[in-house]
């Protein structure tokens, strides 16, 4: 949250410096002249700027989520679900959740290391947080994909801990009148880190 608002600050300190410097169509080179400028910003222009980038920001998410949706390269689609994750925006789960099992095998070519995980939308899932929490759960009543059951697991134990984890998979299965489904997410336990004695 704290660096979505970062950028959403970033963002507004350059689009109010574009207005306070109208004319001259320059950036200032420091950022302390840019809060300068924003400080003469009235309530309703403050708010106007805030409503600017919030649009910018759900059409360039809408477009990555039909990218990804539409996308023939697998390092493409990885990168994508690597700016969704930055985002944190609940619409992309659903995307997401198709791009569960894209592997990524992109090295920063300097270190040699990964750049990310190894499941991107699995990473992307962990940053939305809490919103993906029953998405996830439903994946583990339904799927028998276990590759698929376990990235599921990995996102609800990174989100809760692993603890909380077990316990909310105990208590969905405990409410799931499906014995099927039941049977699903308790076996699904098996992918969380025992638990300390």
């Amino acid at each position: 949250m704290k660096r979505i608002f970062q950028v959403s600050l970033l963002m507004l300190f350059i689009l109010t410096c574009f207005r306070a410097v109208g004319e001259e169509k320059t950036m200032p080179r420091d950022p302390m002249s840019i809060l300068e400028t924003t400080k003469n910003l009235s309530i309703e222009d403050f708010e106007k700027a805030m409503l600017e980038i919030r649009h910018h920001r759900d059409s360039v998410i809408s477009r990555l989520i039909e990218l990804l949706s539409t996308e023939k390269s697998e390092e493409k689609k990885v990168r994508i679900c690597y700016i969704l994750g930055e985002h944190r925006n609940p619409s992309a789960i659903p995307i997401l959740i198709n791009n569960l099992l894209l592997k990524s095998e992109i090295d920063d070519p300097y270190t040699k290391l990964p750049l990310w995980g190894p499941y991107p939308a699995q990473q992307a899932l962990m940053k939305i947080g809490h919103k993906a929490i029953p998405e996830m759960i439903k994946i583990l009543k339904d799927s028998n994909e276990e590759k698929r059951r376990e990235l599921a697991c990995g996102v609800i134990s990174e989100v809760l801990t692993p603890d909380i984890a077990r316990f909310r998979i105990q208590r969905d299965a405990e409410k799931e009148p499906d014995e099927q489904k039941k049977a699903n997410l308790l076996s699904a336990l098996k992918y969380l880190p025992k638990p300390k004695d």
